[in-house]
């Protein structure tokens, strides 16, 4: 019996290369410790063509060395060493063994002389043909060629550049491991040559699976461990697909009737006389746009629009937000106040989607004090090569308890009763923030309230949409 790892699929034929017990020991090693196998991979070329061919990284160009190739790989280990319902050994015939033995060798020495060249790995998988067709049945090594990466054969390798350095290194390579295979070489290149006869011939191999059983049940546990660890990002995606499904359907179903019912209540105010019948009307046209842009709230956190960054003065949207909230704030005497820094900061922003945010979260502190206390923004730039700036909102109001700030950028929580908002205001600071590529947090304010922390790039970068 041998170790086997888990199936390549290649033209629809199903590759299972060999896995020795020592590197399924090594293997277990480097998950536990979280430590790139970069000497396993140098020594092991079965193990090597797995992995290029399992994570298909590397399908047009080979790793320059084998640690870039470990750290490409290092993330995804317990994704990939996923055995599902295979067997963890098959037979292997004794000429089997002692074929694999000799590539492994042969493949080492290759991949060490061509390391001057800068080409080790391409050198250690130039024969990878021989590899896979050894470990698939009845496949010819054009149908498994087709499938795998092309510099894996050496005839039809894009980095030519190179190809001269590999094939002397393969040469060399063959003619020194035929004087290896039955002699014991000195030195510490004999140490290393006994090590990687030691594990294909070893009777460890004759019994693999609890090596292999070990790896399994580990790659399993960190599995689900990554899987825990990545729960709260899945919930909050499907929060935001709810979200977005509710918000085209309400769209769809209640704007219809709003606007019906805006524009007769609009009618009808300019026909009426009556002052009492007249603040009814105003006040069910009021409530239909309210309702609207409750609509239209939902559909811009749900389903934000493409930003339209143009380069804009910071300090003069601060100001602009203050002089639109004074009217607010002076009525349930609040003091709105700003503090900005003597030199004027330029950014590159979406305008109107940051007014809208830092409105908001102005808003937010309003509605926190009631009446009476101060709000307070702050612009903050660091030094001349600072890459970030910093919005912060202060206000010395009740502050927020644990239970709130454990829901606050939840859509629709609101910590305020009934009928006073839907819950979505901190949730647009937070799109706008994430589509900036910046970030929001809160904190409590150390003279009491709450303190919000707006910080944006000053130069954000293209944002990428997530699969």
């Amino acid at each position: 019996m041998f170790g086997r790892l888990p199936s390549l699929v290649m033209n629809g034929h199903r590759v299972r290369l060999p896995l020795t017990a020592a590197a399924a020991r090594a293997l277990t090693t480097s998950l536990l410790l979280d430590q790139p196998p970069t000497a396993l991979l140098q020594t092991n070329s079965a193990l090597a063509i797995w992995a290029v061919c399992a994570t298909e990284d590397w399908r047009d160009e080979p790793p320059s060395t084998w640690r870039a190739l470990a750290e490409s790989i290092q993330p995804r280990w317990d994704e990939l060493l996923d055995w599902a319902t295979e067997s963890l050994d098959e037979p292997a015939t004794s000429r089997s063994v002692e074929r694999w033995r000799n590539w492994a060798l042969r493949d080492w020495r290759a991949g060490c002389l061509a390391d001057r060249a800068g080409c080790g790995p391409f050198a250690q998988m130039w024969c990878a043909r021989r590899w896979l067709q050894s470990a698939s049945r009845g496949v010819s090594q054009a149908e498994l060629l087709s499938a795998a990466p092309a510099w894996f054969d050496g005839q039809r390798a894009k980095r030519l550049d190179v190809a001269r350095d590999v094939r002397l290194a393969t040469a060399t390579a063959q003619r020194d491991s035929d004087g290896w295979l039955d002699k014991r070489p000195r030195g510490a290149l004999g140490e290393q040559i006994i090590g990687i006869r030691g594990e294909w011939d070893s009777t460890d191999n004759d019994s693999p699976p609890d090596d292999i059983s070990a790896l399994v049940k580990l790659a399993a546990s960190q599995r689900r461990l990554r899987e825990l660890e990545s729960f709260p990002r899945q919930l909050e995606q499907a929060k935001l697909a709810s979200l977005k499904e509710l918000a085209y359907g309400a769209s769809h179903e209640l704007n219809n009737p709003l606007a019906n019912i805006s524009t007769r209540s609009q009618s009808l105010l300019r026909e009426e006389a009556d002052p009492q019948r007249r603040r009814a009307l105003a006040t069910i046209y009021s409530q239909a746009l309210r309702a609207h842009e409750m609509i239209s709230d939902m559909m811009l956190f749900a389903n934000p629009p493409r930003l339209n960054v143009q380069r804009v003065c910071i300090s003069e949207l601060i100001r602009r937000v203050v002089l639109q909230l004074t009217e607010d704030a002076d009525r349930q005497g609040t003091r709105l106040a700003f503090d900005l820094p003597p030199v004027e900061l330029e950014a590159d922003v979406d305008p109107k989607h940051f007014e809208s945010a830092l409105r908001s979260l102005c808003w937010n502190g309003l509605e926190a004090l009631v009446e009476g206390g101060e709000v307070e923004i702050s612009l903050l730039t660091g030094d001349a090569d600072a890459d970030h700036f910093v919005v912060e909102v202060r206000d010395n109001g009740p502050g927020i308890s644990a239970e709130v700030r454990e829901h606050l950028f939840d859509p629709f929580y609101s910590g305020r009763e009934a009928g006073r908002g839907l819950g979505l205001g901190l949730c647009k600071c937070w799109s706008v923030a994430q589509q900036h590529g910046g970030g929001i947090d809160v904190e409590a304010n150390q003279s009491g309230g709450a303190l919000v922390r707006l910080t944006l790039p000053i130069h954000p970068r293209p944002a990428v949409k997530e699969r």
